[in-house]
């Protein structure tokens, strides 16, 4: 199965690579690298890919992975292939990615020697979106939600190549676009919305968490990954 995942995995950066040129003269700022005039770049996954994961994690879209835009880390990332690095874990030297998500990821599992297991050889990551974008894309023109049904297949088919047990959304736009079930267990907070719920893409169980750059304290934010990491491990 792992080499099936793999050749499916290829297929999906081709044809998202192939979309992106067909479409960065239609709409730069979405299909372009910020900073970049000409270059496209995108990033699907955060990690590299394992068949059948304990946790795939799935963000939104991706922004700035290092210190600048143009910085090697962002090189890397947004080259428009599958990745050879575990950006979530990579940031413990200190220097390497030091993007806001990985930290908050790495807040929750870093805590015991179980859990910093499972996010260095069980997690996945990856995005909804996978366009690089100085905050939140607005996609409310016509063309841009045809671009969104786009983006939104070509992820379903990466989860479904992946398979993975759970899903965490650290995005409540990503689990609005996988959960198929009404959601459950849902907590608001009155400046950030929706920050925890449960749900389901298919069988498979979906945790929502809020996005860390919302608007929700984070001390309400950890709370709700520790529980949805808590919840997968008792299981």
């Amino acid at each position: 199965m792992e080499k099936e995942m793999i050749s499916r995995l290829a297929n999906i950066y081709s044809q998202t690579k192939n979309y992106f040129n067909e479409n960065k003269g239609e709409d730069p700022d979405i299909f372009l690298r910020v900073g970049s005039k000409e270059e496209i770049g995108f990033s699907i996954l955060y990690t590299p890919p394992i068949y059948n994961p304990k946790i795939l994690i799935c963000g939104q879209n991706p922004g700035n992975f290092g210190f600048s835009w143009d910085d090697e880390f962002n090189d890397e990332m947004l080259k428009g292939e599958v990745p050879s690095v575990n950006t979530y874990t990579a940031g413990r030297d200190n220097h390497s990615y030091p993007f806001a998500f990985a930290k908050f990821i790495r807040s929750q599992f870093d805590s015991t020697s179980e859990r910093k297991e499972i996010l260095n050889n069980n997690t996945v990551g990856m995005n909804i979106w996978p366009c690089q974008y100085h905050g939140t894309p607005k996609f409310s023109s016509k063309e841009r939600k045809e671009y969104l049904k786009t983006f939104h297949r070509f992820s379903i088919q990466v989860i479904r190549a992946i398979n993975p047990e759970n899903i965490i959304c650290i995005s409540v736009k990503a689990f609005d676009v996988l959960n198929k079930k009404k959601a459950t267990q849902i907590k608001k907070h009155e400046h950030g919305g929706r920050y925890s719920g449960r749900g389901f893409f298919g069988e498979i169980p979906v945790y929502l968490v809020g996005h860390p750059a919302s608007y929700t304290p984070k001390e309400l934010l950890y709370e709700a990954l520790d529980d949805a990491i808590g919840e997968i491990e008792s299981k």
